[in-house]
């Protein structure tokens, strides 16, 4: 996945907290287009821009790098991990019985032993 910047950083607007840049990525595997906005409690300079727009990007291709878990699918996740678990409560459950019938026949060799 690549991201190009598209928008000209010069779209500044001052806000009453700062400035505003609003930024446009493409990302040219989906053609889809992500539009951001940067704010600053000063007027940026190029080099302030530049790292902030690298930053944004960054975080932009780290998000869009995670596959979208729809409701469904985290539905079916949790229903399987809940069939899983049923699973593993049953051989902990079985194995909790084997070990209780060998204490008591332990238990009851050791009381033929005294």
């Amino acid at each position: 996945m690549a991201l190009t910047l598209l928008d000209d950083w010069g779209s500044r607007c001052e806000r009453p907290w700062g400035y505003e840049v609003r930024v446009s990525f493409l990302d040219t595997e989906t053609q889809k287009v992500h539009d951001e906005v940067l704010n600053f409690e000063k007027e940026p300079d190029a080099e302030m821009l530049e790292a902030r727009v690298a930053a944004v990007a960054d975080h932009l291709t780290a998000r869009l790098l995670v596959p979208e878990v729809t409701p469904v699918d985290e539905k079916e996740a949790l229903r399987a991990e809940v069939e899983t678990l049923k699973g593993t409560v049953a051989a902990v459950t079985t194995e909790k019985a084997v070990l209780a019938a060998k204490v008591a026949t332990l238990e009851a060799a050791a009381k033929v032993g005294k």
